[in-house]
């Protein structure tokens, strides 16, 4: 009867780490192996500068992975934008924006790339776990991000960048 039980039980827990769990995402996955095998990569750097409108532009190119810092001059907003290529194609590209507000709190985009066509994207921010988030506020206006840097201009800010920075 005892074994019966454990078994049963058994097979109910595994089941809900299944249902409950975090699935895996078998087309970003390897995207990401990938992203974290080019960070954790020692490799020569060259540095880049140049004025893209208003924004200037500050760049570490390393082989498959460039790091561009973005300060739009007229609000004030810093990006930092970690593009990842593979055979001289864009395949991920990460965007981080700094809290104005807090030097601890970014708003973050993630954007995967097949053959040049946009795959999949995520968007999350950080907050403090001790601040109320009230219902009535969007994410800019509860930590003054800009809300000009949104996902669609992203997607085609990170394209532009990356373009004028490739090997």
């Amino acid at each position: 009867m005892n074994k019966a039980a454990i078994i049963i039980s058994s097979l109910i827990l595994l089941t809900q780490s299944n249902l409950f769990g975090q699935q895996a995402n078998a087309k970003t996955d390897p995207i990401d192996f990938y992203t974290y095998q080019l960070d954790t990569t020692i490799s020569k750097a060259d540095s880049i500068s140049f004025l893209l409108d208003s924004i200037h532009v500050k760049a570490y190119v390393q082989k498959n992975k460039i790091i561009a810092t973005c300060l739009f001059e007229k609000s004030k907003s810093l990006l930092t934008i970690y593009l990842y290529s593979k055979d001289n194609n864009l395949v991920a590209a990460k965007v981080q924006e700094q809290c104005p507000t807090m030097d601890d709190l970014h708003n973050y985009a993630s954007f995967y790339y097949d053959k040049g066509k946009l795959l999949d994207n995520k968007y999350r921010w950080t907050v403090r776990p001790c601040m109320a988030v009230p219902m009535d506020k969007s994410i800019y206006e509860l930590y003054g991000y800009n809300p000009n840097l949104n996902g669609d201009f992203l997607k085609k800010f990170v394209v532009l960048v990356y373009e004028k920075l490739k090997p």
